[in-house]
């Protein structure tokens, strides 16, 4: 099972090549996602690593890691509008990943799912994190979603009844797109009907926190680092 799809230029210090990668979180992300499970043998994790000229280097052997390499026009998309830059960087995760699959002899139909779901998904990444959880009084269910695009990671949450119906909502914190992967470290739970709290937990370890109030929204933020 494929869990990681990374996109990134070539290891440079260029600032041309470290803005691209600040960019490719979200189009990756929404990618493997999108990908239907299949057996992918010892691989979980595929790098797709891009370079301004076919001179490619020699691929490492990692277990566990795909490696490729893809040509990729940095000027064009630079000068390109922030649709045209999701589209490309979806066309280069999407011909990495079938490089990888003829490679590894895989079947390429789960890949052609996924590419046409991110179409589907207009090149946005939104996504619930975790089941809904429901309120102290059992009247209301607490969610909260992650969007992420170019240039933003954000957190939001709602509150809603149980018709499905939103009764309050609000942002929680907004990052560069480099936090895409803390939000799938995100743990909530209610304290009572009207707060709830949300901790960043990386194996076991709580980092910071958020306590928000329903009624007015206000979120308290504490940093445990």
């Amino acid at each position: 099972m494929i869990k990681v799809i990374d996109l990134r230029s070539e290891y440079s210090t260029s600032p041309i090549f470290v803005n691209f990668n600040r960019q490719a979180y979200a189009i990756p992300t929404l990618y493997v996602k999108s990908l239907p499970k299949f057996d992918s043998k010892k691989i979980n994790t595929c790098l797709i690593i891009l370079h301004p000229h076919n001179n490619f280097p020699e691929k490492p052997n990692i277990q566990g890691f795909a490696d490729f390499y893809l040509y990729f026009n940095f000027d064009k998309y630079f000068a390109s509008s922030d649709t045209e830059k999701k589209m490309m960087q979806l066309q280069a995760v999407h011909q990495g990943m079938l490089g990888i699959a003829v490679e590894q002899g895989w079947n390429t139909g789960p890949f052609e799912i996924a590419y046409q779901a991110c179409l589907d998904a207009d090149l946005v990444l939104n996504t619930q994190l975790k089941k809904r959880k429901m309120s102290p009084n059992r009247k209301q269910y607490l969610s909260i979603f992650a969007h992420c695009d170019l240039y933003h990671f954000k957190i939001t949450w709602t509150v809603s009844d149980k018709k499905g119906t939103i009764l309050q909502r609000g942002p929680l914190f907004s990052e560069d797109p480099s936090f895409l992967a803390m939000g799938y470290r995100l743990n909530f739970h209610w304290i009572d009907d009207e707060h709830f709290i949300v901790e960043s937990n990386y194996k076991g370890l709580i980092s910071d926190t958020w306590e928000v109030d329903i009624l007015n929204g206000t979120v308290l933020v504490t940093s445990k680092l």
